[in-house]
């Protein structure tokens, strides 16, 4: 006699991709929250989110929160022009910088995801520039500080070449 016994594991499966997908999530240092698209609730807040964002809800986690809970109205009206442009297609990635609350410029990335078998989602990386936005701040002023003094001598050498060239110094 035979006896089979046959189980679903897709469940199961999409259980351990899913751990899977937010443990690589906890590898990036940047804030990412992963939102179901319609209703920008918050599935999934890696701990570098949980940290910048949780204080903003008085300690509570993020999972079950939706952006509007951390957004100013005009960051959200931002962010959800964006989301239903991604999501409409065909571009399914899009990237801006942000000011945030105490001065910081964020990069944020945003794109839309459609797992097999799952729910779509949004996934958002947002990534603090600030320090790369001063160190081309600073850059940019020391090129203009060489430039300017680069530029001053050179104006009256040649200047004072073209007195020579045109005879008013005398025969060369």
């Amino acid at each position: 006699e035979i006896a089979i016994v046959a189980s679903d594991v897709t469940k199961t499966r999409a259980g351990v991709s899913e751990k899977r997908f937010n443990n690589t999530l906890e590898l990036i240092q940047d804030q990412v929250l992963v939102m179901s698209p319609k209703k920008l609730e918050i599935m999934y807040a890696n701990a570098a989110a949980e940290e910048l964002l949780g204080p903003k809800l008085g300690g509570d986690a993020l999972k079950g929160h939706t952006a509007r809970d951390f957004l100013t109205p005009e960051q959200l009206n931002e962010f959800k022009l964006r989301s239903e442009a991604i999501i409409e297609g065909p571009q399914r990635r899009v990237t801006w910088e942000a000011e945030g609350d105490n001065g910081e410029t964020y990069e944020i990335s945003l794109e839309y995801a459609q797992p097999d078998q799952d729910e779509p989602r949004l996934i958002a990386i947002y990534r603090d520039v600030s320090e790369r936005k001063e160190i081309e701040k600073a850059k940019n002023e020391f090129i203009a500080t060489v430039s300017h003094e680069l530029r001053t001598p050179l104006t009256s050498m040649k200047g004072a070449l073209g007195l020579a060239m045109s005879g008013a110094v005398g025969e060369i």
